[in-house]
């Protein structure tokens, strides 16, 4: 059983957020998800995937002008999703 890494840092993420936040009902990437969740999700993978050592693993992994998110994913141990959506959060795609 391998140790949710990204989760852990997740609920981290909610440590470092206000505690008082105004929760908003939001729809991101076909799910439903609260303000905080957000935030925390994009804390998680920031954290997790710092913005140089992500490009760089991007590059590396990249032919063509096409990424294997799969490659880069198992660089960072986290799912493919979390790849992915970090590489959005970054508009590299």
């Amino acid at each position: 059983h391998r140790f949710d890494t990204l989760g852990f840092i997740h609920e981290l993420g909610h440590i470092v957020q206000k505690e008082d936040m105004i929760i908003n009902q939001i729809v991101w990437d076909g799910r439903t998800q609260n303000l905080e969740e957000l935030r925390v999700d994009i804390f998680a993978r920031s954290f997790w995937m710092p913005k140089k050592c992500f490009e760089s693993v991007v590059t590396q992994n990249s032919c063509c002008g096409k990424c294997d998110v799969d490659a880069v994913a198992n660089y960072f141990s986290v799912d493919y999703v979390d790849a992915f959506l970090r590489g959005k959060d970054l508009c590299i795609w």
